[in-house]
């Protein structure tokens, strides 16, 4: 938890007049528990979050919703942009452990390219991901082909993280 805010909610908090009033975006936002945790900083007049999984979008929405109505819109991307959102519409954008899932490499700058389009002058983007030795397997809610089960099966992830990394040079 510490690690958690340190990294992501006290850069908002420290420069919350930066912040105040305008709208972030989770990218990737999963079951949504990002986006709550930045409306309950009490800094973003909306905080929005999109997901290629129509149904982590079905989820989060109804997580948001029971706290905080009419703050929030999620939707599932194309998996290339965040459209439907505008240009300059966010001013603070960010991404934790998603961009190690995109292994091909012109999704990701795509994707990318978008988080700057949708960027206000002055914004911050976030992105995060996990640091994983090349031997490392993680587990992820995607069921493997010919299986019905949600959870315990090996995900798809970057094999050399120094390619995400390459990626912002």
């Amino acid at each position: 938890e510490d690690y958690y805010r340190t990294c992501f909610l006290d850069i908002i908090v420290d420069n919350e007049a930066h912040f105040r009033d305008t709208k972030a975006l989770d990218f990737g936002c999963g079951c949504g528990r990002n986006i709550k945790n930045l409306l309950d900083l009490n800094v973003f007049s909306q905080v929005d979050g999109c997901d290629i999984s129509k149904k982590n979008v079905e989820y989060s929405k109804k997580y948001i919703e029971s706290e905080y109505p009419e703050k929030s819109n999620t939707w599932e991307t194309d998996g290339y942009t965040l459209k439907p959102s505008s240009d300059n519409e966010y001013s603070f954008i960010m991404s934790h452990i998603v961009f190690q899932h995109i292994a091909n490499w012109h999704i990701r700058f795509s994707i990318l390219a978008d988080v700057y389009r949708t960027l206000k002058p002055g914004g911050l983007a976030m992105i995060h991901f996990m640091d994983l030795d090349d031997s490392v397997s993680y587990k992820a809610s995607y069921p493997e082909p010919g299986t019905t089960g949600e959870h315990g099966l090996i995900n798809c992830r970057v094999e050399n993280i120094n390619f995400v990394i390459d990626d912002f040079n």
